[in-house]
């Protein structure tokens, strides 16, 4: 087998992730380089300038959170998808709020339709049947995000 493959024959490492690699090594060949010019520098008597550190410091950190960053989002294994999943959730979240809302007027309406013996029964079904609509909205809204989260994490 090659070093370069996993067992089930992907890349170990994503293409896309061999440039931030590459910086991130940058980032290590310049710490190496620091520590040996320092050294050479210290066995003459004299070591780096307080300029010198803080330049060879800034540009290791900087090569090293953008190595480290980009390599990140590059070796991600979170698919696309899932934000358009969360989203769903988020608007099954908030679709819900307003089914509380709805249930909270409908009772008030029933309620004070009951005090005044004015209320049909066509009146009930009626609310009865706006109801059932919003409710079944939000579980196809619940179905969908179920079937993109198995995508995301299938069951063997």
């Amino acid at each position: 087998m090659r070093a370069d493959v996993t067992e089930k024959g992907k890349p170990w490492l994503p293409p896309k992730a061999i440039i931030p690699g590459l910086v991130i090594l940058a980032s290590l060949a310049c710490s190496g380089w620091m520590i040996w010019l320092a050294s050479v520098r210290q066995e003459k008597g004299t070591g780096l300038t307080a300029v010198e550190t803080a330049l060879f410091q800034t540009i290791i950190a900087i090569l090293g959170l953008a190595g480290s960053f980009y390599f990140s989002r590059a070796t991600s294994n979170t698919p696309q998808n899932a934000k358009s999943a969360f989203r769903r959730l988020v608007s099954l979240y908030e679709g819900l709020g307003t089914f509380l809302t709805t249930i909270e007027a409908r009772r008030r309406v029933l309620i004070a339709r009951a005090e005044e013996k004015t209320i049909s029964l066509d009146n009930a079904l009626d609310t009865l049947d706006i109801l059932e609509v919003q409710i079944r909205e939000k579980l196809q809204t619940i179905d969908d995000a179920v079937a993109d989260w198995r995508d995301l994490a299938p069951t063997k």
